[in-house]
């Protein structure tokens, strides 16, 4: 495993336009524009160590597009593990290799193992790892209402209180993409429960 270490935003820009790189650690008070700014054009997975570990802290970070938020005091372990997990997912969507299985929901379609989602349209909607997991469990359990620990659990990336309220952030994101302002919507809020993923979800096989 290779490490760079940059300080300026600018120079992490520069570096994603001409190099590709397994996982973004970003650390400081900035953190979170920075992910915002690097988002806009790249899906690298993004771990943010932030000082002030709070809900505010966790929310605004997971808003701008990280994939996961650490405090700064978190053990080397736990980084470690993290950033793994982060990296396998994002190994995943990088496999070109035959898709055992694919599921369908109101013409939309997604890849359980090359990680890919498509529009009705046919068209590929970019999605960041933990968007790809929280729409795998919704797919893989329609009609059955998932507490946000179990949302959490599914994506692999902590177990801290709040963590487990920032569902909520990446569940707005996903919905933004696969909603699209419709007035029939894909995933329901249930007060005091969870989510529960409204369509009905067809398996295909690999062919």
């Amino acid at each position: 495993m290779h490490a760079v270490v940059v300080s300026k935003g600018n120079s992490v820009r520069k570096m994603l336009q001409n190099r590709d790189f397994d996982l973004l650690i970003v650390s400081g008070d900035a953190s979170a524009a920075l992910c915002r700014s690097v988002r806009s054009s790249s899906l690298v997975p993004i771990m943010l160590l932030v000082t002030a570990y709070n809900d505010a802290v966790v929310v605004d970070g997971l808003a701008a597009g990280a994939d996961d938020c650490l405090p700064r005091s978190a053990t080397i372990r736990e980084i470690l593990a993290r950033a793994r997990a982060l990296v396998r997912r994002a190994a995943y969507s990088r496999s070109t290799g035959g898709s055992p299985c694919s599921m369908t929901f109101r013409g939309w379609r997604i890849d359980c193992l090359s990680r890919q989602l498509w529009d009705p349209a046919g068209v590929a909607v970019p999605v960041t790892g933990a968007e790809f997991d929280l729409l795998l469990a919704f797919c893989r359990n329609p009609g059955v209402v998932l507490a946000r620990q179990q949302l959490l659990a599914s994506m692999h990336v902590g177990r801290a209180s709040p963590v487990e309220r920032s569902i909520d952030v990446h569940v707005s994101r996903l919905r933004r993409k696969i909603e699209r302002g419709s007035a029939d919507p894909l995933i329901k809020t249930v007060r005091l429960g969870g989510y529960i993923f409204l369509a009905a979800v067809t398996l295909e096989s690999s062919k």
